[in-house]
C-alpha cells in the first residue's frame, strides 16, 4: 500500500511487475513507483534550469528532466511563494493513486525532503491540448477525427471520476492546460490538486475559497461557491465548444457583438449557423453531423441552472449513439457581454500547461512469501485479506472505506496490511470450518475478527489447489491497478438474494461497466476469464462488484485481439466455445460470459444443469427458443412479476442473447453492449444461434475430458482447469 505520510514528507515506494504478453504466463516488466531524493531531480532537470521550464501554474513551475536511466520526465515543483501548499500536494497524490483510468494522467514518483515538494510524470512530448488547438498552425495538425475522440476520452475520463471510480470526484479545474496528449494524442486529464471527493450521499457542496480558472467555472461555483459533478459538466462544455472552435471563452471578441465565445457558440444556434463555429482548418476533416452534435452537447453542458445540465453519463450517451435525440439547450448565462470586467474575489487561477505523463501509483500490493513484518519471519502461507464484512441472512454485501461528503478531503484512508500468520491464525479461529463461508479452486475463504474487532474475509491457499504463487501475485497485482466501484477492492462475498427487477437491472448496468472498464477505459486491458455470479459482489447498497482476478490476463494495446492458452481455466457453463474447445480467449470470451450472467439474472435459473420438461437445451437455448417463438418474456423469474418493466427485461435478454452468440465476432463489444442497456432508443440487431446450442454436458465435456471438481456458486476463485 501506497502510504501517505507527507505530514513528515514520506511517500512509501511500492515495487511491482507488470505482466504483459498475449494471455501467457511468460515474462515481466517491471515497473517501480519512486520515492525520489532532491540531489536526483535537481541532477535530471540540470539544478531546475530556467530553459528546462515547460510550464508553469499555481501549484509552480513543471520542468522536463532527464533521469540516469535515460527515462524522461515532467517534474512539478511546488513554488515556495506558490498559493498552493502541502494540502494540495497530497491531494493529488491521494487521488492520483487512488484514480485508475487511461484518460487520467498517472504519477511515476513524489520527492518530499523538507520543504521541498515534487511530482514526477512521465514527460509526454505531445504537452497539452492547448498547445495545439489555440495555435493557428498547430490547431491544423489536430484533424476532426483525433479532436473527435480527445472529446470523447475526456468525457470518459470524467464519466469515471463522477460515477464509476470508487470516489466520486470533482475536478474543479478542467481545462485545456489540463488535458494531456500522450504519444498516440490520448487524452489524459491531469492537476488534480485542486479536486475534492464527495461521498455518494452529497450533491452538492459550498466553499468559502473559490479555486479555479475564471472562463471554466460554473456560474453557482464562480459566484457562491457551490459545486457539484455538474460544476465539471460545465467546464467541460467550454473545453468542448474551445476544442470545435479554436478560440479561448476568455477574451474572445467578435466584431459583430460583445459576447464570450458561449455567447457566440449561443448565437450560432439559435439562427442555425452552428457550423460556423468550427475551426476553419477542420473544414477538409469534418463530419458535420458530429461537429454539430458536439456543439449541441457543449450547449447543453453550459446551460446555467445545474439541474438542465446532463450528466456524465447521458453526456457520453449523447456523443457516442448517432441515433440519440438531444434535447435543445437554454441560453447560457455566459451569453452575456465579453468585456465586462467584473472580477471574482479569491479565485486563484492556475493556468498551468502542465507537460505530465501516464504511469501508475499503487492503491495495494499484497504479495507475501516468507515476508517479514516487524521483523518476525512467516511461513509460506499465501492469504488474501478481504475487508469490512457484514453477513447478513440470505444475503450478503460489501462495505467499501473511506467516506466522504464534499469536505476539504478529510480522508478515512484504509490502509492495506502485512499481516503476520499468528494474527490471521487467532482471528479465524486457527481456519476453523466453522468459520468457513466458501472455497474454490485457489483454496478456503474464512471469515475472521481482528483484535481490532473489524470483521475480514481470508482467501487462503490449499496446499492441494492447482493454484499458486503465480494466481496469488497476479489477483493482488490486478486490484491494486484496477480502481472502479464495479470492481471488488479485496472484499469478498458469497451467496445472493432476491431481488426487485429495479436492483436486478441495476446490477446488469453495474457489471457492465465494470466490465466495460476492463476491456477499454482501464490502463491496462483486462480479460477476467472467469465471470460467474459467485464472482459479482454486492455492498450494502446492492452496487455490484466484479471479483476474483487470479485467471485474468492483461492484453496490451499491440498484442492483437486474441491470445491462446493450452491450459483452460474457468468455469464451466460461463467458458465461451472459442475458449473452452480450443483454448482462445478474447475480450469476446468475457462478453460470453457476461451474456450467460444476463440471463441467469433474468431467470433465476443456471445455465449448467438447467432443464426443461419440453426439451434437452441449456438455459442459453432455451432462451434462444423462447426468443424465436415470441415468447421471450416467460424466461423471465416468476418473482418479478410485479416489480418489471416489460421492455427492459425484453431488451436485456436481447442483449444477453447477442453477447451468447456463437462467434466471438457476432458478438458486441461492451461499449456496445452498455450503450445498447442505457439507450431507450437503440436499435438491435437480431441475435444469431448462442454457443453450445442444444448441449446440455457431453459435448464440452468429450472435448475437456474428465472435469475437475468445481466450486460451490458461493466465494470462489477459480472453478474448472481443463486440459
Amino acid at each position: 500500500m501506497l502510504g501517505l505520510a507527507l505530514t513528515f514528507g514520506l511517500v512509501y515506494c511500492v515495487r511491482i511487475k507488470k505482466r504483459r504478453g498475449k494471455g501467457k504466463g511468460g515474462g515481466t516488466d517491471e515497473e517501480e513507483m519512486h520515492l525520489f531524493d532532491s540531489d536526483t531531480i535537481a541532477i535530471a532537470t540540470k539544478n531546475f534550469s530556467h530553459a528546462n521550464i515547460i510550464g508553469a501554474g499555481g501549484f509552480g513551475s513543471v520542468y522536463k528532466g532527464t533521469l540516469l536511466t535515460g527515462q524522461e520526465v515532467a517534474v512539478k515543483k511546488l513554488s515556495k511563494n506558490s498559493g498552493q501548499g502541502v494540502q494540495e500536494f497530497r491531494n493529488e497524490v491521494f487521488l492520483i493513486s487512488k484514480l485508475q483510468h487511461k484518460n487520467l494522467v498517472g504519477l511515476i514518483g513524489t520527492c518530499a525532503e523538507g520543504e521541498e515538494r515534487m511530482l514526477i510524470y512521465e514527460y509526454m512530448p505531445n504537452k497539452s491540448l492547448d498547445y495545439f488547438i489555440f495555435d493557428v498552425e498547430r490547431s491544423a495538425l489536430l484533424a476532426w477525427k483525433t479532436r473527435h475522440s480527445i472529446i470523447l476520452g475526456i468525457s470518459r475520463g470524467l464519466l469515471y471520476l463522477h460515477q464509476d471510480s470508487k470516489l466520486q470526484v470533482i475536478h474543479r479545474d478542467l481545462k485545456p492546460s489540463n488535458i494531456l496528449l500522450d504519444s498516440n494524442l490520448i487524452p489524459k486529464i491531469s492537476d488534480f490538486g485542486l479536486a475534492r471527493i464527495f461521498g455518494n450521499d452529497g450533491d452538492q457542496a459550498k466553499t468559502n475559497r473559490v479555486i479555479g480558472t475564471y472562463g471554466y467555472m460554473s456560474p453557482e461555483y464562480a459566484i457562491n461557491g457551490i459545486f457539484s459533478t455538474k460544476s465539471d459538466v460545465f467546464s467541460l462544455g467550454v473545453l468542448l465548444l474551445e476544442i470545435i472552435s479554436g478560440k479561448r471563452n476568455r477574451g474572445f471578441s467578435h466584431p459583430d457583438h460583445h459576447h464570450n465565445l458561449l455567447g457566440h457558440a449561443w448565437l450560432l444556434w439559435s439562427q442555425g449557423r452552428a457550423l460556423e463555429l468550427m475551426d476553419s482548418s477542420l473544414e477538409d476533416s469534418c463530419i458535420k453531423s458530429q461537429v454539430i452534435k458536439c456543439i449541441h452537447v457543449g450547449l447543453l453542458c453550459v446551460q446555467n441552472f445545474p439541474d438542465d445540465r446532463p450528466e456524465m453519463s447521458t453526456v457520453v450517451l449523447m456523443l457516442t449513439n448517432e441515433g440519440a435525440i438531444l434535447p435543445q439547450p437554454k441560453q447560457p448565462e455566459s451569453a452575456r457581454r465579453s468585456n465586462n470586467k467584473k472580477r471574482l474575489k479569491n479565485i486563484l487561477a492556475v493556468t498551468s500547461p502542465t507537460i505530465l505523463g501516464v504511469a501508475t501509483i499503487l492503491c495495494l500490493v499484497l504479495y507475501t512469501r516468507s515476508k517479514k513484518r516487524r521483523g518476525k519471519a512467516k511461513s509460506n502461507t499465501l492469504m488474501i485479506l478481504f475487508s469490512k464484512l457484514i453477513e447478513i441472512p440470505e444475503s450478503n454485501y460489501v462495505k467499501t472505506s473511506a467516506h466522504f461528503a464534499g469536505k476539504e478531503n478529510e480522508a478515512e484512508d484504509e490502509e492495506m496490511h502485512l499481516f503476520n500468520l499468528d494474527t490471521i491464525a487467532t482471528a479465524t479461529n486457527s481456519f476453523s470450518d466453522a468459520n468457513k463461508i466458501g472455497e474454490g479452486g485457489f483454496g478456503s475463504v474464512y471469515k475472521g475478527t481482528l483484535l481490532a474487532g473489524k470483521e475480514i474475509a481470508v482467501k487462503k491457499l490449499s496446499k492441494s489447489s492447482r493454484q499458486g504463487a503465480e494466481e496469488f501475485r497476479n489477483e493482488a497485482f490486478l486490484i491494486s491497478k484496477l480502481q472502479h466501484r464495479n470492481l471488488v477492492g479485496l472484499i469478498d462475498m458469497e451467496r445472493g438474494a432476491l431481488l426487485a427487477w429495479k436492483t436486478r437491472h441495476s446490477i446488469i448496468l453495474g457489471i457492465s461497466r465494470g466490465l466495460l472498464y476492463l476491456h477499454q477505459d482501464s490502463k491496462l486491458q483486462v480479460i477476467h476469464r472467469d465471470l460467474k455470479p459467485s464472482n459479482i459482489l454486492l455492498d450494502s447498497k446492492l452496487n455490484p462488484k466484479i471479483s476474483d482476478f487470479g485467471l485474468a490476463r492483461i492484453f496490451g494495446d499491440d498484442n492483437g485481439d486474441l491470445a491462446k492458452t493450452n491450459r483452460v481455466v474457468g468455469t464451466y457453463g460461463y467458458m465461451s466455445p472459442e475458449y473452452a474447445i480450443n483454448g482462445i480467449f478474447s475480450i469476446k470470451s468475457d462478453v460470453f460470459s457476461f451474456g450467460v450472467l444476463l440471463l441467469e439474472i433474468i431467470s433465476g435459473e443456471k445455465n449448467r444443469g438447467f432443464s426443461h420438461p419440453d426439451h434437452h437445451h441449456n438455459l442459453l437455448g432455451h432462451a434462444w427458443l423462447l426468443w424465436r417463438e415470441g415468447r421471450t418474456l416467460e424466461l423471465m423469474d416468476s418473482t418479478l412479476e410485479d416489480s418489471c418493466i416489460k421492455s427492459q427485461v425484453i431488451k436485456c435478454i436481447h442483449v444477453g442473447l447477442l453477447c451468447v452468440q456463437n462467434f466471438p465476432d457476432d458478438r458486441p463489444e461492451m461499449s456496445t453492449v452498455v450503450l445498447m442497456l442505457t439507450n431507450e432508443g437503440a436499435v438491435l440487431p437480431q441475435p444469431k444461434q448462442p454457443g453450445f446450442f442444444g448441449d446440455t454436458s457431453s459435448t464440452v465435456n468429450a472435448t475437456l475430458g474428465e472435469e475437475t471438481p468445481c466450486s460451490r456458486n458461493v466465494i470462489s476463485t477459480t472453478v474448472v482447469e481443463a486440459r
